[in-house]
């Protein structure tokens, strides 16, 4: 068996901004497991503002576990080496997720199975719906993004915020929200440093949002968690949690309390596996599969293995949209109504993910 990767810089169609970070390609890390006969798919996306990694440092964990990976043979063996390296996988969450995910395709392509059944999951249903997420732009750009996103049928909207928000912003939002059965939350991304700055804003704004995610900056996790209570007790909004976690003793403090959301993205938790534990703890009405800007069709599809759940949202499923090109087939992005069919396509009788990959796009 052997182990390769390859970094996929894709460039977007348009630049993605919000407070942590600006955009305009991919920096997917995509790792390959193959035998001569049977080549499995995994990707991630290493962010050092999500979970302190960086490519260079992935790439070095996947040279570094190489000859391991080759003496995995059955779901068993890799839930026991996941087991077994715990601490390593804490350190290097998203590079083992692009390992464990190759390793679920290739070995269910090797026993004629979905990544379903070799998971032991259910199968895929026909559709999945997922929200509409808009990154800071323009106010003539928001408007355009959200009319045309309304006018798609979609419904369920995230917007990414920076805290210089316009009037014409806000009120682009409350006119909306106006349109019966839309559903809209804020993306944060670590913004305010204090609980006093962060509803300073949300008194000044009087968005209705039904949530706010990740809203302030991660002083570290004692500090964090007090402070992300109190910004609870005193607002009636939920908070969703994201970056601030990776694994599940991180919510021990935090997930006894019902006004907390939490979003699950397969590349910062550290595969499926690990994905799986957090959502065995939690229930399903709290919880947002989520995914990182740039993503490729392999990694959507890899995450519909956990979301058939009647979860909160899904965000993802944009391929193309974003990507000036999507390297695999078929390209997995959202249509009317926020819905991704998958009516024709057979994953649940396919080999693996039932991905391909163009080799000339890469």
């Amino acid at each position: 068996m052997e182990v390769s990767y390859k970094v996929l810089n894709i460039p977007f169609h348009q630049v993605v901004v919000h407070s942590q970070a600006r955009r305009n390609s991919s920096d997917s890390l995509l790792v390959m497991v193959g035998d001569g006969n049977f080549l499995g798919y995994g990707e991630c996306l290493p962010r050092k503002y999500v979970s302190g990694e960086t490519l260079a440092g992935a790439i070095l964990f996947i040279k570094g576990i190489k000859q391991a990976l080759k003496m995995i043979e059955t779901l068993q063996d890799l839930k026991g080496f996941v087991l077994e390296n715990k601490s390593l996988i804490d350190r290097n969450p998203a590079a083992w997720c692009a390992c464990e995910l190759a390793m679920v395709d290739f070995l269910a392509k090797k026993n004629r199975l979905s990544s379903e059944k070799f998971l032991n999951l259910p199968p895929l249903q026909s559709a999945y719906q997922f929200s509409a997420v808009i990154p800071k732009m323009s106010d003539k750009g928001l408007s355009t993004s959200v009319n045309k996103a309304l006018d798609m049928g979609i419904r369920d909207f995230k917007f990414k915020i920076d805290g210089s928000e316009s009037l014409a912003f806000v009120n682009t939002i409350k006119g909306m929200m106006q349109v019966e059965g839309v559903r809209v939350r804020a993306d944060a991304n670590n913004l305010w440093p204090s609980v006093d700055e962060c509803l300073r804003y949300l008194k000044r704004v009087q968005v209705p949002w039904w949530a706010i995610e990740e809203p302030l900056i991660f002083h570290g996790k004692d500090r964090y968690w007090d402070d992300i209570m109190r910004l609870q007790d005193a607002i009636t909004n939920k908070i969703i949690l994201d970056d601030s976690f990776q694994k599940k003793c991180d919510l021990e403090k935090i997930i006894s309390r019902n006004n907390f959301i939490f979003n699950l993205r397969l590349s910062k938790l550290g595969g499926i596996l690990r994905t799986q534990e957090i959502m065995k703890v939690i229930d399903n009405s709290r919880l947002i599969i989520g995914c990182h800007v740039g993503e490729t069709s392999l990694l959507t599809r890899a995450a519909l293995s956990i979301a058939n759940s009647q979860i909160i949202a899904r965000e993802g499923a944009v391929s193309d949209y974003l990507l000036s090109q999507d390297p695999f087939l078929p390209r997995l992005k959202f249509g009317p109504m926020g819905l991704l069919d998958l009516k024709c396509f057979d994953f649940n009788q396919a080999d693996g993910y039932g991905m391909e990959l163009m080799g000339e796009q890469i």
